[in-house]
């Protein structure tokens, strides 16, 4: 097996996969507890400022207008801000007024939906902890310690130019679609989100609630259904990182171009059909065979795959990829059951997004041999961007675990600290959406670079490839491309993941 050696050995990935939840009802979180480690600072929420807001300004009937950039491009993160909004003037720091839903002169409201009851419970109440915790660092910081130039400290108070972030969670234990709108029109309507971010949701329960979100110009960032198109996603609707077509597409290029596998068997979720499609169309191109399909829903893996497993098995691949955890994770379980291991089979075995600690928890040395990409674990501290991300980790939520819901949640409250303060203190969700489009080759020392543009809404191209090894977490994996890679390292073309 070759192993690359990217030239930006970088160490954190902003998207990464959703989870599932199932039954109950909507609730409002308000507190969330925090035992198991010390924030700091005072909770997120607990100090309210002024509720007043501003009616959102009009942005041209949701779906139908895209958002265009009206200034430069941004620099690298490591390089100086060219942000007009960004204020030089230190007395000019604070923000004065109200300025759009969810902004007042003292706080910014942000919103969540977790499921916080029910079997997911403990992943819910762990990803509120991590939220909270990070939103309470940040809002005692002054700059992100890898933006030392951009700077929104107010002197008189707290925050993003003087606004304090308060998270709001909106609870959600059943696993329906109108749950899920439930738990969205509450942020939306009642507790005025400026914001929704990180909606711990299968992607099959998202249509509904993000389209109401969509209707009523509320920006949204890691949190979308499956079905809408990739990269472009929706006018305000973002997931800066890398998309799941070439997230796939570099995994079975890998297979291929690395692994010599040429017959190709693919299980996935019936809502992952681009994905899907981008597979099919990277197997062609490289001379290869889909020689087996299977559709499954990704909730219903749990009670097990073992016909979907029999099913590639008789088609003989030399290779099978699968596009999500669940269904991944449950047919490793079902390949131990039926003596089709990979590392026994000989098989090469590739799940994009899997969820590390869950694999390596249920399906264990039955997943022994199987790759998939990072999506959000900086699992070896190779640089200095992703030491600086363990060391934060370390120092606010040391009782956390070191996985994917702990480091996800903290790289992308950093992120939106940094890109909400690129927007200045007059900030609107048309300014914060300006500088999500202009971003051009943007790392922030542990993601990989990110340009967006009005067709591309998650801006990544790179991602890191790992190989399950059978062990125990957290030294269940080992590192397969030696940091993030793109596809042209794998024979890929980028016009072949996106054949549509």
């Amino acid at each position: 097996m070759r192993t690359f050696r990217s030239r930006r050995l970088t160490a954190m990935l902003l998207a990464f996969g959703m989870l599932t939840i199932s039954c109950g009802q909507t609730v409002l979180v308000r507190e969330i507890e925090t035992s198991g480690g010390v924030g700091v600072g005072a909770t997120a929420g607990s100090a309210r400022g002024d509720s007043s807001t501003q009616p959102s300004a009009q942005r041209g009937g949701g779906t139908d207008k895209q958002v265009r950039a009206s200034g430069p491009k941004a620099e690298a993160a490591q390089g100086p801000s060219r942000s007009n909004a960004v204020p030089r003037d230190p007395d000019k720091r604070c923000a004065t007024s109200a300025t759009d839903t969810g902004v007042t002169k003292n706080s910014l409201t942000w919103g969540t939906i977790l499921p916080l009851s029910g079997p997911t419970r403990p992943l819910g109440e762990q990803t509120a902890r991590v939220l909270k915790r990070s939103v309470n660092y940040y809002n005692q910081l002054d700059h992100d310690p890898s933006r030392p130039d951009l700077n929104w400290g107010c002197a008189e108070r707290k925050g993003i130019y003087g606004r304090k972030v308060n998270l709001e969670i909106a609870s959600i234990s059943s696993d329906s679609e109108d749950d899920a709108l439930q738990a969205m029109r509450r942020l939306v309507d009642v507790e005025k989100a400026f914001l929704v971010r990180d909606c711990y949701l299968q992607s099959s329960l998202m249509g509904p609630a993000h389209g109401y979100a969509e209707r009523n110009d509320v920006t949204t960032t890691w949190c979308y259904p499956e079905s809408l198109p990739q990269p472009e996603l929706a006018p305000h609707t973002w997931s800066l990182g890398t998309d799941r077509q070439t997230q796939a597409s570099l995994l079975v290029g890998y297979q291929m171009r690395e692994l010599g596998a040429e017959r190709i068997a693919m299980l996935y979720d019936p809502t992952y059909e681009e994905q899907a499609e981008a597979v099919r169309s990277v197997v062609g191109e490289l001379g290869g065979e889909i020689v087996k399909e299977v559709q499954a829903r990704a909730q219903t893996a749990v009670n097990g795959r073992r016909s979907e497993v029999m099913s590639m098995r008789s088609a003989n691949p030399d290779a099978v990829i699968i596009l999500d955890a669940l269904n991944a994770t449950y047919a490793g379980v079902a390949a131990g059951q039926l003596g089709w291991r990979p590392k026994d089979s000989g098989v090469s075995w590739a799940c994009s997004n899997c969820w590390l600690k869950f694999a390596a928890d249920v399906g264990g040395e039955n997943l022994a041999t199987m790759i998939t990409n990072t999506s959000g674990l900086p699992f070896r501290p190779t640089n200095e961007g992703a030491r600086r991300l363990w060391q934060i980790k370390n120092s606010i939520m040391p009782g956390e675990p070191n996985d994917v819901l702990t480091f996800a949640g903290l790289v992308t409250t950093a992120a939106l600290f940094v890109y909400t303060a690129e927007a200045g203190p007059d900030l609107t969700r048309e300014k914060l959406e300006d500088v999500f489009l202009s971003l051009e080759n943007y790392s922030s020392g542990f993601t990989p670079p990110i340009t967006t543009s009005e067709s591309n809404h998650f801006g990544g191209r790179q991602d890191w490839l790992v190989e399950f090894n059978g062990n125990q977490w957290p030294n269940s994996f080992s590192d397969t491309s030696g940091g993030y890679i793109g596809l042209d390292q794998v024979g890929v073309r980028p016009e072949w993941t996106d054949p549509s």
